[in-house]
């Protein structure tokens, strides 16, 4: 879910950019290099590319935010269920 959410956001992204550019940002999530290519353009503060929606720092934060969402809450419900099925037991 995780990378399949990623891909849209990249895509809607890059929306105005030519496609080798878009296949370029594309392949970072594919190849799950997304993270150290935004963490290098906030470190080295890349100036914003243009048909971009958003600079940089704000695509590091909201990947950031889908892989909080798309991980830990899931991770999260995961060990909910498992907890109170196992109290459901010892009784």
């Amino acid at each position: 879910i995780n990378i399949v959410c990623q891909l849209i956001v990249v895509f809607i992204q890059n929306s105005k950019r030519k496609w080798k550019d878009i296949a370029k940002e594309l392949a970072f999530v594919l190849v799950l290099a997304k993270n150290g290519v935004d963490s290098y353009r906030v470190v080295s503060d890349y100036e914003q590319f243009e048909g971009t929606a958003m600079d940089p720092k704000a695509e590091w934060a909201f990947i950031k935010s889908v892989e909080l969402f798309t991980e830990a809450i899931p991770g999260t419900l995961i060990q909910m269920y498992a907890f109170f099925k196992g109290s459901d037991q010892s009784s």
